[in-house]
Formats: structure tokens, sequence, C-alpha cells
């Protein structure tokens, strides 16, 4: 393009690029800085505002686009920087919107980071024909920005059209919401180290057995409308079902989220009255406890995520699940073999345990979830996708199998001599195929705020606190991010800054 045909466009640039000042202030302090409060506060302050801000911004960036894909010809870098700045992060947010209901956020892009290779193949799989459709939509940029390039087409009429439908498929600026996310994933990691400076003074006991024993255990994306002890008409908890009236079944808990890494920090963090955070492994060493993680999931190295560092603060952690990308390592275990590093931490010789076992659940793929003798369900004769069906049976069997390791903790527990307790929950729900329309990855509806909210207590434990086990209202409405109140108040432990009324168990109407 000569000197002449780019004054022809002077003017039209230089009100672009005045009309675009506030929105490259934006970006800017988006990538940067986060947007700080006081910005956030004058962008966002109103909904309409802040509607026609995100409109304005996407223009002015398409238009700069254009602009450039005009007036010079590096066209191959622009068309890399749309896919990686506009088109990529568009179909990272359609995909977290679908699963989540929710736009990108911190916990969706931890997810992402801290997938391991089998979860990768699986999703591949599973999203096969929408990852390619994508992967069509980058290879034609590339041969549309190769035609412009050979045909000297000035006005990169095509590519404009391709910035238009990528602009119709995107919810305003996704790659804000990733570079946002990967500070909060980033300051999530950093928040853990502070906590270590914490101490907690005049942690008081009302229980003063001598041996105390609290296990809690994090299940994986149970629907509990699969539970035959919340009603189901399968026996897919029939152990459950055995020592039912051993068991206090919690009926209306719902998670705050629906992604793993999310639900679990949640439930183990805490905010005391003066508004400092910690969690609830800090709080137990401070009571002099030995705290215990052995995980079926969470660890892996190639990026860190937080349920490793929650693990890692304990005084013993073990991960088995363990995925080694530089390696091309992958080892799989059932739930159950997290029973032997149960059966370690009881032998221990420490009086006061907090035993915390993360189970791999019912996550997908589900065939992968339980031993072959657990597959007891055949074919559902209801469904007319014989698919949807068979994933039903799955996932069926992955309760059932669930409910065989849990049933196997409470055993164990029991023939241990100390007072002791197991507080099963999961970290989110999961929509499964009970309707033709429903997708298993979706965690849009209710079912995937639902959970499980189970307790047992052993007998001498139930002797020593009956008259706080009386007061427990098994149908109050409690939401998982008060778990660490709650076994902070299981464990019989108070503090003076620490209001133990948001415990479920002080919950009384």
């Amino acid at each position: 393009m000569n000197i002449e045909e780019i004054k022809k466009y002077k003017n039209h640039i230089s009100i672009t690029f005045i009309f675009g000042i506030p929105f490259l202030i934006g970006i800017y302090i988006a990538c940067f800085f986060h947007q700080p409060p006081a910005f956030q506060r004058i962008i966002y302050g109103s909904e309409k505002f802040a509607f026609w801000y995100q409109i304005g911004e996407l223009i002015f960036i398409y238009l700069m686009l254009c602009y450039a894909y005009f007036l010079n010809n590096y066209k191959k870098l622009l068309t890399v920087i749309w896919a990686v700045f506009i088109y990529i992060p568009g179909i990272l947010n359609v995909v977290s919107v679908y699963v989540t209901g929710f736009s990108l956020y911190s916990g969706f892009v931890s997810t992402i980071l801290s997938a391991n290779n089998q979860e990768i193949v699986f999703t591949f799989l599973h999203y096969f024909f929408f990852i390619l459709i994508n992967i069509f939509v980058i290879f034609l940029a590339f041969r549309i920005t190769r035609k412009i390039s050979s045909n000297n087409n000035e006005y990169g009429i095509y590519f404009f059209v391709i910035f238009i439908v990528t602009f119709a498929g995107n919810k305003f600026m996704p790659f804000h919401a990733i570079s946002g996310s990967f500070c909060d994933y980033f300051n999530d990691l950093k928040e853990l180290e502070n906590y270590k400076k914490q101490s907690f003074e005049n942690i008081k006991s009302n229980f003063n057995f001598k041996k105390q024993t609290y296990v809690l255990v994090i299940g994986e994306s149970v629907d509990k409308k699969h539970m035959q002890i919340y009603g189901y008409d399968r026996e897919t908890t029939p152990y459950f079902k055995k020592i039912e009236n051993e068991l206090f079944i919690f009926k209306n808990v719902r998670t705050t989220h629906v992604l793993t890494n999310d639900a679990v920090k949640s439930m183990l963090q805490f905010v005391d009255k003066n508004g400092n955070k910690s969690t609830l492994i800090h709080f137990f060493k401070n009571a002099g406890f030995k705290t215990f993680w052995f995980s079926n999931q969470g660890q892996n190295h190639f990026f860190d995520n937080v349920l490793k560092r929650f693990g890692m603060l304990c005084d013993c952690h073990i991960f088995i699940n363990k995925t080694d990308f530089r390696n091309m390592i992958y080892q799989k275990y059932f739930d159950e073999e997290l029973l032997k590093y149960l059966q370690y931490a009881l032998n221990d010789s420490a009086d006061k345990k907090l035993i915390i076992l993360h189970l791999i659940g019912s996550h997908f793929p589900l065939d992968l979830r339980y031993p072959k003798t657990f597959e007891k369900f055949s074919l559902p004769k209801f469904y007319k996708n014989k698919t949807k069906a068979r994933a039903v049976c799955k996932y069926d069997n992955s309760i059932l199998y669930t409910d065989y390791v849990l049933n196997n903790i409470i055993n164990i527990l029991k023939e241990n001599d100390s007072a002791s307790s197991l507080l099963y929950l999961s970290d989110h729900g999961q929509d499964i195929y009970d309707r033709e329309d429903c997708e298993l990855t979706s965690r849009k509806t209710i079912h995937a705020y639902e959970i499980p909210f189970i307790v047992w207590v052993s007998e001498s434990y139930r002797k020593e606190n009956s008259n706080f086990i009386i007061n427990w209202n098994l149908n109050a409405n409690f939401i998982t991010d008060n778990t660490a109140y709650s076994i902070i108040d299981l464990a019989r432990m108070e503090c003076d800054n620490l209001d133990l009324s948001r415990s479920v168990f002080a919950i009384t109407n």
C-alpha cells in the first residue's frame, strides 16, 4: 500500500484511536492490574454502562485489527493474534458457559491447568466434533490470509467477515476473563502461603477424650438423587442402607461451586470475626492435631493447583493418582487404595488426628472408577438413546463402589480405639442423563449443586456428646462454604474469634 492510500485512511484511523482510548486503558488495566476496585466501580457500577462499555471495546479491537490488515503485509502474524487473543479465549468461554453456566473464571482456568492426560483425552473425544469445527475455522482463517496476501486485497474483507462471526460467537471480551482468571489462579496459590503465618489463641475443647480422630471424605461428582439412601429406586448404597440407623443424613446441603478446585477450597477455608482468612488444616494444627491428606486426585507435575497446595499443608500428604507430563507417566488407582493409607494414619502414635481423604469417586471416564466386580446394573429400558443409558449404568456402578469404600472406612474406624467421626460430602453434584436432552458434562441445573452430606460417629463419641447430637437438624439448609466451621464444631472445639453459628450442627430451625 502506497503513501497516498495510507493518507486516505488517516482520518478514519485517528478517529478510531481517539474513540478507543478508554478501552485501551481498560484493556491495559485488565491485563496487568486485574481491574483495581476503583476502576471496577466506574466500569461496572451500572449494568447498562458496563454492557455498552464492553460492546464499544470489542468494536474498537476489531476495527484496529482490521485497519492493521488493511495497512501492512504482516497478515499471518495478525491471524495468530486473532486466534490466540480473540478466537481461542472465546471458545474457552463458550465451553465454560456450557459446562458450568458461568463465563470464564479462575476455577475453570485452574481446572484446565490441573487436568491430567486422561482427562484431556476424554474431553477431546467427548467434544471431538466441536474441536474439529474450530480447528477448521482457524485453518480457514490462515487460508484466507494467504489468499489476501497473494491477491493484495487491501481491504481484507474476508477476514473482516471472520471477525464479525467471532464477535457473534463470543461473550464480550473473553481475553479479559482469561487474563483475570490467571491472576486469580496464582493469587489463590499465593494466598495459602500467607495462612502459615497465622496462629489461633484460646482454642477450647468441649470434648476431653484422649484419642480423637476426625475423618473428612470428599467425594467427586456425586448426584445424590442417584443414591439409594436419598430415595433412588436402585440399590446403589446397600452398605449405607444396612447401617442407616448409625448415620446422620443431611438432606438440604448445596455446594458453592461446580468445579472441584473452587468447591474444595471453599470447604476448607473460613473467616474469623476479624475478617482474617485461614484454613481448617491450620486450625487443627494449632489445636494440637496431626493432619493427614490422602488423595486419589489433585496432583500433577506440569501446573501447580490449589488442591495440591492444600494437601501439602498437612503434616503427611500422599497423592496416589499422579500425572507427570514431562515423563508421560499416569498412574490410576481405585479409591479403595486409600484404605491402607487411612490405616497408616490410624496407626500413627499421635493421639489427635485430622484425616482428609479425597476420592476420585464418579469423575469421568466412569468405567475406570470401579473394578469389574461392581458392574451390577444393566441397560435401563426407558432410554431411547442407548449411549446415555449406558452412562447412567456406569454412573450408578460408580456410586455403588463409593458406598463400598465408605463402608470400609467406617469399619476401619470402628476397630480403632479413638473417639471418631466421619463426614462425607461431595465437591459438587452432576447432571446425569435422567432426561433425553441432558448432557453428562453439563453442571448448569440444580442437581449440580445438591450434594450428599452424611455423618457417622463412633459409640464413644456418641456417648460423650449426646446433648450436642440431639440438636442436629437433618433438614437444615446448608451451604458448603461453611464446612470448616462445621468440622471444628464436630470436633467440639471453639475459639474466641470464630463464629461457630455457621456450623451445620448449630442450625436448629
